[in-house]
């Protein structure tokens, strides 16, 4: 997505391309953020900047952001996952 500049609305035409254009980036966000799925894998699409929570191998939570590379863990400065607690 590239930065958004507020547009001159001269009639309903221009109103309704705008709300259009809204309502693309808003689903657009809402795709990058429901990767739906409960199993850890590697293989799910994104592009880099989307994130996802989802259950590793032991069945806890961890925190993921989609890079150039792949999806990546976040961890903490001794390199372990850093686990998350869902209520």
């Amino acid at each position: 997505m590239s930065k958004k500049r507020s547009i001159i609305i001269n009639d309903i035409a221009d109103a309704q391309r705008a709300l259009d254009d809204i309502y693309d980036t808003i689903n657009k966000l809402i795709i990058s953020v429901n990767n739906i799925g409960s199993k850890f894998s590697d293989n799910v699409s994104g592009k880099p900047g989307d994130i996802r929570i989802l259950k590793n191998e032991d069945g806890v939570s961890v925190f993921q952001v989609k890079t150039k590379e792949g999806w990546s863990s976040l961890k903490d400065s001794s390199n372990e996952i850093i686990k998350i607690e869902l209520n």
